[in-house]
């Protein structure tokens, strides 16, 4: 297997390589690889992290552990610098960015990738996704682990997830449904980006990407089959909600979603995430909600009475002096954001 990167023997039967979205090298073999994995494929998409490095600009990278020619573990990365020190951080919008490995015989390939990183990068934040295990490398120092929790419902059959939902969903399905709004496929990036800075807006925080920017970003991976955009429109063709799903083999992801403050009596939003649950339950098996923050949304992703799943977030510093001035630099720059 080619790649871009230089690659080089670092422990017994593994090495290190890094894909870029840009250069073709080894992208085939992280597909194969992302087929085999049970659950978190969408965030390997060479699709979507293309998007997140030519629409927005972020310098994504996909790093990863490779046995006797195909990958192992895989994680990704947004590279970062400051004075000289590099940082890995999450890409835009993704939830999970590994390390991803198969089970069992691949348990320490993610061991040994994540030693790779350390030494690569100042500071290094990853988000496994729920289910997947902590590599034993976590346990031994150098790491900081936190147990964070997503929303997840079992989809199976459609009846018993209609019924478990809290009855408030329900009477919101059916007020929506009676003030005539419908729900179909968008594919209309720009009037998602309105809706998206709506829902900023009406929590006071601003609007960072452009809708141009908005559409190079989510560009690639519609055209590539790896998301689509559901949106609500009122009786009048209204745009009232908007939501971006992600999918692999298992799980489909509700990665970003937007509502007009004008039309949020229509319950247009809960009406848009039955319908993309309810068709979502034909092909997978579980459908993740991404994430728990605001106390407004985590009300709203509650009512439908999903599980809490833990994951792991991991961030590791690399030693010695290089360990304490990226701890040094990331404090003085917390410090001035919260400032500003």
């Amino acid at each position: 297997m080619a790649h871009s990167a230089s690659k080089r023997a670092t422990a017994p039967g593994l090495t290190h390589c890094v894909l870029r979205p840009n250069v073709d090298d080894g992208w085939r073999e992280l597909a194969a690889f992302a087929a085999t994995l049970p659950f978190g494929a969408f965030y390997l998409s060479r699709d979507w992290l293309r998007g997140a490095a030519e629409g927005i600009g972020q310098e994504v990278v996909v790093h990863a552990a490779v046995r006797a020619g195909r990958i192992a573990a895989a994680a990704v990365v947004r590279e970062d610098a400051c004075l000289g020190l590099r940082f890995a951080r999450k890409p835009w919008a993704t939830a999970y960015t590994g390390p991803f490995a198969a089970e069992g015989a691949n348990s320490g390939a993610a061991a040994f990738l994540l030693r790779r990183l350390a030494r690569r990068y100042g500071h290094v934040r990853l988000v496994m996704p729920p289910g997947a295990s902590l590599p034993e490398a976590c346990r031994c120092g150098g790491w900081g682990t936190q147990t964070k929790q997503t929303p997840v419902l079992d989809l199976g059959d459609v009846e018993t997830l209609w019924k478990g939902f809290d009855r408030r969903v329900r009477q919101r399905v059916r007020k929506a449904r009676e003030l005539g709004v419908t729900v179909r496929e968008s594919g209309d990036a720009g009037e998602f980006h309105g809706l998206h800075a709506q829902t900023y807006a009406s929590q006071g925080l601003p609007m960072t990407l452009s809708p141009e920017r908005m559409q190079a970003a989510l560009g690639p991976a519609m055209r590539g089959g790896a998301l689509r955009i559901l949106a609500a429109y009122t009786a009048a063709g209204d745009a009232a909600a908007g939501l971006v799903v992600g999918a692999d083999a298992a799980r489909v992801y509700f990665v970003l979603a937007g509502s007009h403050p004008v039309h949020r009596k229509t319950d247009a939003m809960t009406l848009l995430w039955w319908e993309a649950l309810r068709e979502a339950a034909a092909t997978r098996r579980e459908a993740d909600l991404v994430g728990c923050g605001l106390p407004s949304v985590d009300r709203f992703k509650d009512a439908f009475r999903p599980r809490k799943r833990d994951h792991w977030d991991l961030s590791g510093w690399a030693s010695g002096l290089r360990g304490l001035a990226c701890r040094g630099m990331l404090a003085a720059r917390n410090r001035l954001r919260a400032a500003s």
